[in-house]
């Protein structure tokens, strides 16, 4: 027997369900327009009929299956546990260096033998999210005792064309390029194309450049790093809270750089960090019809300053464990900025495992948000669309104060445990100063279904369906990432 990462056995999807997943994109994107959308709703119905089907399966009618909580199997060579390792050796890490993994460990050679430790570095190296399988053995060399970690790792390098239609009617023609594990170091690059024309190609069009750099530790030490580069010149509606002013020629130019500092000591990349960073953005406006409004260019500088506790874990098809934080921004002339205001975010996440049928999850989100002002005449906190309250449209809502909580109940396939249903529920609101009313919530709700993607890192298709009350129809959201 050995030790492993927790991997159910899993059988292929159906035909049926293959494809519809793997079609959905093609049918929505390359059909929507052609057919007034007929054919992109003929799949997300089909699609949101299995999720249905996957929530009955689970909470209806549950079966014995797969247990998210489980003990974990003996160690290969665990009798061998016993007096000092002599070395440390990784197997089927093609792309990922030595040391990234050593970093996760808690052992080291020359340390005395110990199970517990060991079975903790299986855990920590699945955290990475770099590998779908971790595997941990022990063994004699003559009288040497060796540990050793087989690992199997996902695709890093994810080239993405990106030819999309949003539930907004946006057109997204262009290409991603994102290497989650770069030259085997743990750091993220990312690097996007893409031209976005509005009301399905009908409305205001622009170009969108973004250029995005990660790095959790830095060569080891405690010290994190980000930065972050953007470009986008488009026409844009000049519009607040459904009042429409005008429209205008947009071109931003925007700069981020953070630094971390973890609080914990060693590699692994999570516990308790504080960060600091600024941001730079120069914005341009030239007006094509109407007037400005509350709006106007400049240049903003602001600094940021704050901390996050992390302590989540991957169990391959879902997260479990929380994390929280806090993140205070800062604006001012004496800073060289054409603005002055103050922006305070405080957030929560829970994705809690729960035992006894397939594969389930009860995840949960909380956000505030208080600022005094907004750069270019701009409301710090909006309300609507797929990341913050689904069955509203985006931009719904603009304001200076932000209540919003997102609720996930999420339950897997018996026999494909990579697809699970959902069921979500979103309430918040956003209020001007002088209109804080807690009492006062909007409220959204629907189902939809995940995909976990396996042999990529950090990939799971998501599909969600909201009702729209204020136009009484459903509003769909499709993404590549999680909702939080």
């Amino acid at each position: 027997m050995s030790l492993h990462s927790p991997v159910p056995q899993v059988e292929k999807p159906g035909v049926a369900v293959r494809q519809v997943i793997l079609c959905a994109l093609q049918k929505c994107v390359g059909n929507n327009r052609l057919q007034g959308g007929h054919c992109c709703k003929r799949v997300i119905r089909y699609c949101l009929r299995l999720c249905i089907f996957t929530l009955v399966v689970n909470v209806v009618l549950p079966a014995a299956g797969y247990s998210p909580v489980q003990a974990a199997d003996p160690i290969e060579g665990e009798d061998y546990c016993q007096g000092v390792i002599s070395a440390i050796e990784f197997s089927g890490n093609t792309k990922t260096r030595d040391r990234v993994l050593l970093e996760q460990l808690q052992l080291a050679a020359g340390d005395e033998c110990q199970l517990d430790p060991i079975i903790d570095g299986v855990q920590s190296i699945m955290d990475l999210g770099l590998f779908r399988r971790v595997i941990a053995s022990l063994a004699l060399d003559e009288t040497l005792l060796v540990l050793r970690y087989d690992v199997v790792e996902k695709i890093f390098f994810f080239p993405i064309p990106r030819f999309s239609r949003t539930s907004d009617g946006e057109l997204r023609l262009g290409g991603q390029l994102r290497w989650d594990n770069f030259r085997g170091l743990n750091h993220q690059l990312k690097m996007t194309v893409e031209r976005r024309e509005e009301d399905d190609g009908r409305g205001n069009a622009g170009q969108h450049y973004e250029l995005e750099y990660l790095i959790p530790r830095f060569l080891g030490s405690d010290f994190g790093f980000a930065t972050e580069l953007r470009f986008r010149r488009q026409r844009q509606d000049l519009s607040q809270d459904r009042r429409q002013f005008g429209d205008a020629d947009v071109s931003d130019s925007i700069a981020k750089l953070q630094l971390s500092k973890w609080v914990n000591q060693g590699g692994v990349t999570r516990g308790f960090r504080y960060r600091m960073g600024v941001r730079l953005q120069q914005r341009s406006l030239r007006l094509a019809e109407g007037e400005y409004g509350p709006f106007r260019d400049g240049l903003d500088v602001a600094v940021n300053v704050g901390f996050e506790k992390r302590d989540v874990h991957d169990d391959l098809f879902r997260l479990r464990g929380r994390t929280f934080g806090l993140n205070l921004q800062l604006s001012s002339t004496e800073f060289g900025s054409d603005f002055s205001y103050n922006r305070t975010d405080i957030y929560y996440r829970r994705y809690k495992a729960l035992s006894g049928m397939n594969l389930r999850n009860l995840n949960y989100q909380i956000r505030l948000g208080i600022s005094n002002a907004g750069p270019f005449g701009e409301r710090h906190f909006e309300l609507g669309g797929g990341e913050r309250l689904r069955g509203m449209r985006p931009d719904f809502k603009t304001g200076d104060v932000l209540m919003l909580a997102n609720v996930e109940y999420l339950a897997a396939l018996p026999r494909y445990q990579a697809l699970r249903g959902v069921l979500f529920a979103d309430i918040g609101n956003v209020y001007e100063h002088n209109d804080v009313n807690p009492l006062r919530q909007e409220l959204g709700a629907g189902v939809g279904l995940r995909w976990k993607l396996l042999s990529f890192s950090n990939t799971d298709i998501r599909l969600d369906a909201a009702w729209d009350k204020r136009e009484s129809e459903f509003r769909y959201y499709f993404s590549t990432s999680l909702t939080f």
